[in-house]
């Protein structure tokens, strides 16, 4: 158990924290969180993540983890609905389904007269239309997350840079007026 821990603490906790939020680092953070909460079903958007991390990690892209798995929630239980039935249909008209198969309205009435047994039964071809509906969503909102992050953290650390210069500025003002001995 201590060499898991240990693997633990030095592969993800110290990285994690060593690491700075760079607008380069940020925007990847951004642009992997929110791609992966797009893209993947509910649940295994972490695992998406997950599975993400391992080529990053070899490519040397750095990236916050904790951040990212926060900003995979951008889609949640108030949005899956709307987001996952246009992912419906999208993947419908990608594939030439008929989209009025997998609407919502078919969906619940196929769950009202023939069971869940019969949506279990269709669940893998949805899953299909789902993730094929969900690429262009997926690549659209990681490239706008990027972009975004990349401008937060440039005025972060712009901020960040205009006070740590006030706070230089104050000491030497302060050493300065003290008398000396």
């Amino acid at each position: 158990m201590s060499k898991l821990r240990r693997f633990y603490l030095m592969r993800v906790v110290r990285p994690m924290h060593r690491m700075e939020l760079s607008p380069g680092v940020a925007a990847n953070t951004c642009a992997l969180g929110v791609g992966c909460g797009l893209i993947a079903p509910p649940l295994l958007q972490l695992v998406a993540l997950a599975i993400a991390w391992l080529p990053a990690r070899f490519l040397g892209l750095r990236f916050n983890v904790a951040i990212a798995a926060v900003l995979t929630l951008v889609s949640n239980p108030f949005t899956y609905l709307p987001i996952y039935s246009t992912y419906a249909v999208v993947g419908c008209r990608l594939t030439g389904c008929s989209s009025s198969e997998f609407g919502v309205e078919a969906m619940l009435t196929l769950l009202n007269q023939e069971g869940a047994l019969a949506m279990l039964q269709r669940s893998g071809e949805l899953l299909r239309l789902l993730l094929i509906g969900g690429v262009p969503f997926s690549l659209a909102g990681a490239a706008a997350a990027y972009l975004i992050g990349h401008q937060i953290a440039r005025k972060l650390g712009e901020r960040r840079i205009k006070a740590r210069a006030k706070r230089r500025r104050r000491a030497a003002a302060q050493a300065a007026a003290r008398p000396e001995r």
